[in-house]
Formats: structure tokens, C-alpha cells, sequence
């Protein structure tokens, strides 16, 4: 068969550029990088679905933890520190850090301290991931979620001209979930609730709830790194047209009908948003829009780190 196969490829004729050779050996993966240990670990089991493990290198703890959530064979596995004075039984084995994606924001509930309000009704928050343009289609959040309650589908915001909104939310790297009662760790099979709750409703959780991979992103973060590096930012925004109309200068910059404007505000920026629907409409955003603080609603309806599953 190898011959065969040699035979067959050898009468091919390549042209230049695909008798290139593209050499992987000096390419460096930051993935495997950054996930590699660097010492040695070893697991130790304490009873059923209880675990030990005893890290030789500082980082390799930290590092495991600054990745969680891990699962395995899609159970999520409970990590958390030990100081070496408890039980086994007494480490607390009950939260575990998500990243969580709010979607469907309004453009002027997007600062850091609105989602900062908003993540103290899903649990500890634990990092907020910046957004300076707040255009993006979700605002990412990293929270520590108590995962004996039923995951949270969506929350209701109160915006500063008296209205309520539904926003969702959906969760990265999300493991094996009940659909019935929305915790983490069992089926529909063994949950506890009563099977005739879900005749006239069926189940209130699903996939959905499962955010796809961000495509992009890291073209999104090299490009927000390049205007965030620059020393000026060059902003035409439709007031200071009006305004300047007639001189078309401020200060040393000079334009047709508008000015350029350095250190320019999000307020600003949103003055001049543009939104593509699925219509292939362009709306512009409502301008003047307020920033400050909105109320929230609830939703109605290392040495050592020990660890244990969810099964």
C-alpha cells in the first residue's frame, strides 16, 4: 500500500508554490506554551469522587486555577485551595468560576461599573474583561458561581429612563447540566424534580445556554491595542460638525466641516454608533446617552488544591 501511494504521488506535477515546505518546528504555539506544567503533579484519592493533588512548582497551581473552569468527561471538576489545617471533609467544594457573556445590553448599561452591579446578582466577581468601545455584542464577565443553584438564564435591568430590559446570559466551557432543573452535575434522568412540573412547561434550561467560540477576538484585542497605543485619536463626531461648520478648525487641527478631536470621550463615540440588522437596515443610536449607575432586578420564575466531580 506504501508503495502504491509513493507510485501515485511521484507522477504528480507540483507547481512552486506548492512544493513549498512550511517548517512548524520553529514556530512557537502560545497554547501549548501556556498550558504546559512546569513540574511535577501527583493526584491522590481521598474517597469516591474526592481527589488530592500535590503541585512541585508555584505557577503550575496557580496556572491550573487561573483556567477554570476543567471538566472531565464533560463533569465539572471542583478545584479549590487547601491551607493544610482541614478535614478533607471540611474543604468547601461548592463554587466554581465561570466565564459569563451578557448579551443584548443596551449600548449606554456597558460601563464597568454597571456590569460590575449587574455580576453581584450572579455571584463573586472575579475580573471584568475590558470593552473601551462598548459596541461588542456581549460584555464578558468571570464570576464564581455556587453550583448547587439552578444557573441563571437571563437578568432585568432597570435603565435610567425608568425601563426594564431582559438581557441574557450565557456561559463559556459550560459541562454537563440538568435542562429540568437548570443545576450543574446530573441529568433530566436523575434530577429530583417532579416530572409532572414539566408537562405543561417542558424544560425551562438548554443548550442555548452555551456560548459558541468568540471567532475574532484576537483580532478584535490587536485592534483595540493599536488605538489604545496611539498617541492621538481622530474622532469626527456630527455635533462638532455642526458647530465648527463654518471655520472647520480647533486649535492646530483643521477639517473640512468637522474638527479632530484627541482624548475623545464613549460618550462621544456613541453620538456617531451605527447598527447593521439582519434587515441590512442602518439605525443610528439615540444620542446623548447617559452612563450612570442603572438599578438592577432579580430574575423572576500552591502546595495543594483538592478537588472532587460532579456526577
Amino acid at each position: 500500500m506504501a508503495d502504491e501511494l509513493a507510485d501515485k504521488y511521484s507522477n504528480l506535477n507540483l507547481c512552486e508554490e506548492e512544493d513549498e515546505i512550511v517548517d512548524c518546528g520553529v514556530l512557537n504555539s502560545n497554547e501549548d506554551k501556556s498550558r504546559a506544567l512546569k513540574g511535577k503533579v501527583i493526584i491522590r484519592k481521598i474517597e469516591s469522587n474526592l481527589f488530592a493533588f500535590q503541585f512541585f512548582h508555584w505557577k503550575d497551581k496557580e496556572k491550573v486555577l487561573d483556567w477554570c473552569p476543567w471538566s472531565f468527561d464533560q463533569n465539572l471538576l471542583l478545584l479549590n485551595s487547601i491551607t493544610g489545617d482541614e478535614q478533607p471533609s471540611e474543604v468547601k467544594l461548592t463554587h466554581s468560576p465561570f466565564w459569563v457573556r451578557i448579551e443584548n445590553l443596551p449600548f449606554n448599561c456597558r460601563s464597568n461599573e454597571q456590569i460590575s452591579a449587574i455580576a453581584t446578582k450572579l455571584g463573586t466577581l472575579l475580573e471584568v474583561e475590558e470593552d473601551n468601545l462598548r459596541i461588542n455584542k456581549s460584555r464578558r464577565i468571570k464570576i464564581l458561581l455556587d453550583v448547587s443553584k439552578p444557573l441563571r438564564r437571563y437578568l432585568k435591568i432597570r435603565t435610567k429612563d425608568g425601563s426594564v430590559v431582559v438581557i441574557n446570559l450565557k456561559y463559556e466551557r459550560l459541562p454537563f447540566f440538568c435542562f429540568s432543573c437548570g443545576v450543574l452535575g446530573h441529568s433530566e434522568k436523575d434530577c429530583l424534580l417532579d416530572p409532572g412540573d414539566l408537562s405543561n412547561q417542558g424544560y425551562g434550561w438548554g443548550l442555548w445556554l452555551k456560548a459558541s467560540p468568540q471567532k475574532g477576538r484576537r483580532l478584535d484585542l490587536e485592534e483595540m491595542n493599536e488605538i489604545q497605543a496611539a498617541k492621538r485619536i481622530s474622532f469626527v463626531p456630527k455635533v462638532d460638525c455642526h458647530e465648527q461648520g463654518k471655520t472647520g478648525k480647533t486649535g492646530n487641527a483643521e477639517s473640512q466641516g468637522g474638527v479632530i478631536r484627541e482624548n475623545v470621550d464613549i460618550d462621544d463615540m456613541l453620538h456617531d454608533s451605527l447598527m447593521l440588522n439582519d434587515n441590512n437596515h442602518i439605525t443610528r443610536e439615540k444620542s446623548g446617552i447617559d452612563m450612570g449607575a442603572n438599578e438592577v432586578g432579580e430574575e423572576e420564575g500552591i502546595g495543594d488544591v483538592i478537588g472532587e466531580t460532579e456526577d
